[in-house]
């Protein structure tokens, strides 16, 4: 728990969590505003684009397809059989 002397607590002068951290060969982290969006290039780095590059479609398909498949699969064995172990079945 953090007390109100601690040193990584925020005092009544202002000072934050990051001034307890020494930074040896680096200035402080600045904290500035996010910037705006980038409206200008959204047709450039739209929905569509980054879409077409990660579809699902062939072989990624077949994967997704086979490894659901064979972990429900198994998943489904694990859980019969420990339901038998817990109920005393088997």
């Amino acid at each position: 728990m953090a007390e109100s002397g601690d040193a990584l607590t925020p005092s009544a002068t202002g000072t934050a969590v990051v001034d307890a951290f020494p930074t040896h060969n680096v200035g402080k982290p600045q904290l500035r505003e996010m910037p705006a969006g980038p409206r200008p290039y959204w047709r450039l780095i739209g929905p569509g684009i980054v879409a077409a590059a990660i579809k699902v479609g062939g072989v990624r398909l077949a994967m997704l397809v086979w490894a659901i498949l064979l972990f429900g699969t198994l998943s489904v064995l694990t859980f019969r059989d420990q339901l038998g172990r817990v109920f005393g079945g088997g």
